[in-house]
């Protein structure tokens, strides 16, 4: 699993474009999901994500 620490990382610079935006959230098709119930939902209705992000913290 690779470990990502800058902010300049294209994922990470994703991230923050869907978390602050609607259109580009409609735009890209993509959404954040937070917490693990709404991933566990998401996972048995349509199956594995495209990414998984998790904080280091856990």
């Amino acid at each position: 699993m690779p470990v990502i620490t800058s902010r300049d990382h294209p994922l990470i610079k994703q991230l923050i474009k869907l978390e602050g935006s609607t259109q580009y959230r409609r735009r890209s098709r993509l959404t954040l999901l937070d917490g693990v119930h709404l991933i566990q939902i998401y996972c048995s209705v349509l199956g594995t994500p495209k990414n998984l992000i998790v904080s280091s913290l856990f």
